[in-house]
């Protein structure tokens, strides 16, 4: 289906925020460089499993002139998913976005699920308290919009309203397949006509003492640090793009489901499988692979099983790379940061690759690319998509 001309979605317009700072030259800037430290995260004690976190600077929405009704409603998430909106779309012709196209969202967004009680309130909650209590510290301290606040469609509607989209619009929860999910339901739009151009973003968890015990919960991997972050980009169909000079499609993509390690392993290396497939590629063809910073134990040991079986090699032979070290882990926007890597990649015939002490290599691409990314759901959702690029 991608591959008939007239249904090659191609990407474009990329807008990133992570806490390598603004745009994706800074990011991979920040890569090559080696290793970021992640900063003390704020209210996390000894006795917390983790204590520090990638977190983003303080930006300034005021350039959007945001509708103070609208403020009431807007979280430290939604604001970071209306900055990366803006730092995509800043790049567009604006007119073209109100001449009547139809441009959709297609967004992949963790739960927002604020604390509430908020965190200063918990913290200076006496240690112990009796139901009483409990309930007036919740009645006390919940926002009266709180109910707004915690749906995603409510960040969707921001977006939308803020930069005039009026194509049709969809979020997808809460892991980090969500971002996946949304750049492939966004280009089927495309293809079957909803829409003429497509905004795909996705937007990191909110970092908070609470987050890390839920994903303790979920067996999160220790060693590994939550990161904030957005990530967006363009998605337009239509034969013009092929006259870019450096132009990147989606060439295919499969999405599976796997409940137990073994079933994991096999689901994930069926969607390769299929991926390949559909792009009518070998294995062989794959010249970068951007692999999901997995969220448990299970889901890393399935998809280094699975890289294995689909490109009958051992791990050290692969040309994989993740971002994790600089971004840390960003749940939905950690594969669409690697989407973006992919693109910024094939646009200057250049690759990341594991180097000495934690810094990114460089090395070369040429003539036509294919570059696999994959993300792994914390309970068995497997995506993988592949694109296609042309450096000369």
């Amino acid at each position: 289906m991608l591959n008939q001309p007239s249904h090659s979605v191609y990407l474009d317009f990329p807008g990133i925020y992570s806490s390598a700072g603004v745009g994706i030259d800074r990011l991979w800037q920040a890569i090559c460089a080696g290793p970021l430290s992640p900063k003390p995260l704020h209210g996390a004690s000894e006795a917390w499993p983790q204590r520090e976190a990638y977190l983003v600077d303080r930006f300034d929405l005021s350039a959007l002139r945001l509708d103070r009704k609208m403020l009431r409603t807007v979280t430290g998430q939604s604001s970071l998913a209306l900055y990366g909106a803006h730092l995509s779309l800043a790049q567009t012709d604006p007119s073209s976005r109100f001449d009547g196209s139809r441009c959709g969202l297609y967004l992949g967004l963790p739960t927002i699920d604020e604390e509430i009680p908020s965190w200063s309130a918990l913290e200076k909650a006496p240690t112990r308290l009796c139901p009483t209590d409990l309930s007036d510290l919740f009645l006390r301290e919940t926002p009266p919009l709180s109910g707004l606040t915690l749906l995603n469609s409510s960040a969707c509607a921001h977006i939308s309203s803020t930069f005039g989209l009026t194509g049709t619009m969809a979020a997808f929860s809460p892991f980090s397949d969500a971002g996946l999910q949304a750049v492939i339901e966004g280009a089927l739009s495309l293809i079957e006509g909803e829409n003429e151009n497509v905004l795909v973003g996705a937007v990191s968890p909110t970092v908070s003492p609470v987050r890390i015990l839920q994903y303790d919960h979920l067996l999160w991997q220790g060693p590994q640090r939550m990161g904030e972050g957005a990530a967006y980009v363009m998605l337009r169909k239509g034969q013009d793009e092929e006259k870019s000079a450096r132009p990147v499609r989606i060439a295919g993509f499969w999405r599976t489901f796997g409940m137990t390690e073994t079933a994991r392993v096999e689901a994930l290396s069926s969607a390769i499988e299929q991926a390949l497939a559909m792009a009518k590629i070998p294995p062989s063809a794959i010249d970068w692979i951007l692999a999901d910073s997995t969220w448990t134990q299970i889901n890393h040991k399935a998809q280094m099983r699975a890289m294995e079986i689909c490109f009958e090699n051992n791990q050290s032979c692969l040309p994989l790379y993740s971002a994790e070290s600089v971004t840390g882990v960003m749940g939905p926007a950690q594969p669409m940061t690697h989407l973006l890597l992919a693109l910024q990649g094939m646009r200057t015939g250049r690759k990341l690759l594991y180097g000495p002490h934690g810094a990114g290599l460089e090395e070369e691409m040429t003539g036509t690319q294919y570059v696999l990314v994959t993300a792994c759901g914390a309970h068995g959702q497997f995506i993988a998509v592949i694109l296609q690029g042309r450096y000369q």
